[in-house]
């Protein structure tokens, strides 16, 4: 019986809280998300950033999880299109920071991202018969720890064997890749 009662309570106020707070809420949620572009964005900031703007710019941008690292970090792709539901759209794929140390990329996709969202007007041309996906951080541990422990550290962070860390992921890609018909393992 209490339990009904405290029940009852939170919901109300739940209700009337928000239709109360509402309008300001709103708002608040609609400003333009920042980055601080004057230091390197850990990996927490960088996604923090992508779902606000992707909540700000959800008429354009979308989310899409599509794996998780080895220290288990979502990768994430930003989905960007100009919203006319072409099917069979030919898509521009940008990865960034695939070595760890390559500390300037991320800030360089978030840069494209932002382009294409924010500046549209300008840039609509380029989402006339693309659309884009944008991996802001392909090797997210290998960032992490190239940017908190040891900046030189370019690989992954997969143990291989007990004693040994990291692979390289250039060297996961097939040959040609991004050219037309190049499919399967790397071939030498």
């Amino acid at each position: 019986m209490m339990w009904r009662a405290l029940f009852s309570i939170a919901l109300i106020v739940g209700v009337c809280g928000s239709h109360m707070e509402g309008p300001s809420i709103r708002r608040r949620e609609l400003h333009e998300p920042k980055i601080n572009l004057n230091e390197y964005p850990s990996y927490e900031d960088i996604i923090k950033f992508l779902r606000d703007f992707a909540w700000v710019h959800r008429n354009r941008i979308h989310l899409r999880n599509v794996g998780q690292s080895y220290e288990n970090r979502t990768l994430q792709v930003a989905v960007i299109s100009n919203g006319d539901g072409r099917p069979n759209k030919k898509v521009i794929f940008i990865d960034a920071a695939l070595l760890g140390r390559e500390w300037l990329c991320p800030i360089t996709a978030l840069y494209v991202i932002h382009q294409l969202i924010v500046e549209y007007q300008t840039n609509s041309h380029l989402l006339d018969n693309y659309d884009w996906m944008v991996l802001p951080l392909a090797n997210p541990d290998g960032y992490e720890y190239s940017r908190n422990i040891d900046s030189y550290w370019a690989i992954t962070r997969s143990q291989n064997n007990e004693h040994c860390y990291g692979t390289k992921p250039k060297l996961q890609l097939p040959l040609g890749r991004g050219t037309s018909g190049v499919e399967g393992s790397l071939q030498r």
